[in-house]
């Protein structure tokens, strides 16, 4: 079989920074300008996933002003 095509098959990739715990009254009173923290540290883990399954684990970095993953674990 020739998976040749398979290639340029296009895939969804999210980045998943975490989570934060909040109360729901902060929740009922975001309002637009507020920022919400992920308390997520630059250098702190990411995951990457594909399906809902993590395939690499990185940290968040710059690229031309933008989020980045370097990777730094691929997952088996």
């Amino acid at each position: 079989m020739n998976f040749d095509n398979f290639n340029s098959v296009r895939v969804e990739l999210e980045i998943n920074i975490g989570s934060i715990e909040t109360t729901l009254d902060n929740v009922m009173n975001v309002k637009t300008g507020n920022v919400i923290s992920s308390g997520i540290k630059l250098s702190e883990t990411v995951s990457v996933v594909l399906n809902n399954k993590p395939i690499a684990q990185g940290i968040l970095v710059e690229q031309d002003g933008c989020f980045a993953v370097e990777v730094t674990e691929v997952m088996e």
